[in-house]
């Protein structure tokens, strides 16, 4: 028969008190999956100089063994844990959409934001704006051209903040993160793979242990957040910046080389989605949109019809797609040769033209047909 008994601050009357008894009855109820007529709750008032005295300090801070949720305020306030997501990119015209994505979808249940560098820029100067930034946690963002600048710039910044915690993520630390950990003993965490879900839950509760974790994919594509927020893309537009974006994530093929080869399948937002997105980075002012899709018509159907909107915007806006040009059909060679010129920019890229290479990474490829698009596309001249 569970009782619950409330006290707080005089000031309430009686019907607020009976109203407010009878409403937590009924909740616990709900919860506890029992009627409430197995409910009671009683009501203490106390003036606001007693407080501490008789509530805070003998029931609250001195109960600690069954107090399940903590207060906001007094000596057991817990600190709120402030997160920085860091991006250090190759060149000053490129953002980075990973530290976006993380910020933007652990934003409901941490607080974080996400700054952005470059590999050019002096190390004990970003040094000093992380330190200053005063984080309690700290994620880098690791790539094959920035990651001997992120090892000596978290070394580093653990020697000013030792109670931080630091945790890497990305391509180049999700396939030796063990040996990773060996090997720097300042880094508390690795995170492996697709990072959003399982960050979100570190951020939550950070191990006390060093540890690596293995990311969790989204099942669906509609989970993950559109990347850029109001603000964020004026500043990027401003600085005349690339804009990246993505409708999908996955690569068609299995070449045994690269490490996009060890996700399966591709997944995919919706066309109606995409075409929702694409247009507001073209109202924001972008001057160039960089689909980081890595095959961009894996799908032909889905790539024309978002060739086809997108040749139809107006605007300055030019659109750069990774695509695999073997794959181009007679419809979209002949669509494409209709677009405005400089406005499309393709980038094709082609592991080999040796037929035995080929076959020995398990890459699937018409290089005749390959050659003949090729050809199609340059003899247009519009792209």
């Amino acid at each position: 028969m569970p009782h619950i008994m409330i006290k707080w601050f005089k000031g309430r009357n009686e019907q607020q008190k009976k109203e407010f008894a009878q409403a937590l009855a009924k909740e616990a109820a709900r919860l506890l999956e029992r009627g409430e007529e197995h409910f009671s709750v009683s009501i203490e008032d106390y003036e606001p100089s007693e407080w501490d005295s008789k509530v805070y300090q003998p029931e609250i801070a001195g109960r600690q063994d069954i107090l399940y949720k903590k207060p906001g305020y007094g000596s057991l306030a817990e600190e709120e844990v402030k997160t920085l997501f860091v991006a250090v990119n190759a060149k000053y015209v490129h953002t980075n959409l990973a530290v976006r994505y993380l910020s933007l979808y652990c934003a409901e249940t941490a607080d974080c934001s996400f700054a952005e560098y470059t590999i050019n820029e002096p190390v004990m100067q970003v040094l000093q704006k992380l330190y200053m930034a005063d984080a309690q946690i700290y994620g880098f963002s690791c790539y094959i051209w920035n990651i001997t600048y992120v090892l000596r710039l978290a070394e580093d910044l653990k020697k000013l903040k030792p109670n931080c915690k630091i945790f890497l993520g990305g391509p180049e630390v999700s396939f030796h993160a063990e040996e990773l950990l060996k090997e720097h003993p300042f880094l508390d965490c690795v995170v492996c793979g697709e990072g959003e879900k399982s960050v979100k839950e570190l951020l939550q509760s950070f191990p006390s242990e060093r540890c690596v974790i293995q990311g969790e994919m989204f099942s669906d594509l509609s989970e993950m957040p559109f990347p850029y927020i109001a603000e964020d893309l004026a500043q990027i537009v401003a600085g005349e910046k690339l804009v990246y974006y993505e409708t999908t994530r996955g690569c068609p093929f299995h070449c045994s080389y690269c490490l996009s080869s060890v996700t399966e399948g591709v997944r995919a937002i919706s066309v109606a989605r995409a075409k929702c997105e694409i247009e507001q980075l073209v109202h924001a002012g972008a001057y160039t949109v960089k689909f980081v899709d890595r095959t961009f018509n894996a799908n032909r159907a889905r790539a024309l019809e978002l060739w086809q909107f997108c040749a139809a915007l107006e605007g300055e806006t030019k659109f750069h797609f990774e695509i695999g040009a073997d794959l181009l059909d007679e419809e979209s060679i002949a669509f494409l040769r209709t677009v405005a010129p400089e406005k499309f920019q393709f980038e094709i890229g082609v592991q080999t033209t040796n037929s035995e290479t080929i076959a020995a990474i398990s890459r699937k490829m018409d290089l005749e047909r390959l050659k003949l698009n090729v050809r199609a596309l340059r003899e247009a001249g519009n792209i």
